[in-house]
């Protein structure tokens, strides 16, 4: 009777230790931040589509955490966050970036210029 107590006794430790030890490595080695400053729209959509795809990608090893409706902050906190490294991944949409011509190129035929030089570029290669 003490030699079953016992053993039932060590069986019990043996799986406590070992559940353990084998627990943690079942949870993600690495979290992606993916931060949207918009709700309910394709850029939303797709990062909780990548939160669906990209663990089952890398066997678990990757989960993504969406943050979406400017929950890390405003457009320019999540690009410093990007910059820092404090979030992984950061997507707005096209419509955000209007004005960011001003900054780059003289005027709307200078940009509309550089772009189809870029293109050309991509083309020939």
């Amino acid at each position: 009777m003490r030699i079953r107590v016992r053993l039932a006794a060590g069986v019990v430790v043996f799986a406590a230790a070992s559940a353990a030890f084998i627990l943690p490595l079942r949870a993600a080695e690495y979290t992606l931040k993916w931060a949207v400053v918009t709700r309910g729209d394709m850029q939303e959509k797709f990062g909780h589509k990548l939160a669906e795809v990209l663990p089952k990608a890398t066997n678990g090893r990757v989960e993504v955490k969406v943050f979406p409706g400017g929950q890390l902050g405003s457009p320019a906190a999540m690009i410093e966050g990007l910059q820092l490294g404090t979030v992984e991944g950061y997507e707005n949409p096209a419509d955000f970036f209007s004005g960011a011509a001003g900054h780059r190129w003289k005027d709307s035929r200078q940009s509309g210029r550089a772009r189809c030089k870029m293109t050309n570029r991509l083309e020939t290669r």
